[in-house]
C-alpha cells in the first residue's frame, strides 16, 4: 500500500511539473522583445527562516528575464506575467503596496564569485492567504 502511494506521489509531482512547464512556455510565448510587463515566478530557494518564496518583477524581454532567474535562483517557475503601459510604476507600487510591506523578504545567493542579497521576494504561504 505504502509502495502505491509513494508511486502516486511521484506521478502527482511530474504531473504538476508538466504543467508548470506548459504554463511557462505559454505564457513566454505571448510576450515579445519590446512587452512591457510585470511578472511573478516561484523559487526553490528559502531564505534564513526556511520560508517559501515568490520573486517578481518587470521586464521588457521576459524570455531573457526568466533565463536569467533560472540561473540565478534555484527552480525559478514563472506563474504569470501581465502585460502594463508603465512596467516600472506597477513594480513600484507593488514594492511600496502597505497590505504587501510585511511579507517582504530577502535572501542571500552565494554563487563562486560572491554573495548577492536579493530583495524583491515575499513570503508565499501567508501572501497566499491574505489575497
Amino acid at each position: 500500500m505504502k509502495t502505491q502511494l509513494e508511486e502516486q506521489q511521484i506521478q502527482l509531482d511530474k504531473s504538476e511539473k508538466t504543467v508548470e512547464k506548459i504554463r511557462e512556455k505559454t505564457l513566454l510565448e505571448q510576450f515579445g522583445r519590446n512587452t512591457q510587463c510585470v511578472y511573478y515566478g516561484i523559487v526553490d530557494d528559502k531564505n534564513e527562516n526556511n520560508e517559501k518564496l515568490v520573486k517578481y518583477g518587470n521586464s521588457n524581454n521576459l524570455q531573457q528575464r526568466v533565463d536569467q532567474h533560472k540561473k540565478t535562483y534555484t527552480n525559478f517557475r514563472l506563474v504569470n506575467a501581465f502585460k502594463v503601459e508603465n512596467k516600472l510604476y506597477i513594480e513600484n507600487s507593488i514594492k511600496n503596496d502597505e497590505e504587501l510591506i510585511p511579507y517582504k523578504r530577502s535572501i542571500e545567493i552565494k554563487n563562486t564569485f560572491c554573495i548577492k542579497n536579493y530583495m524583491v521576494l515575499y513570503l508565499l504561504t501567508n501572501l497566499l492567504e491574505t489575497l
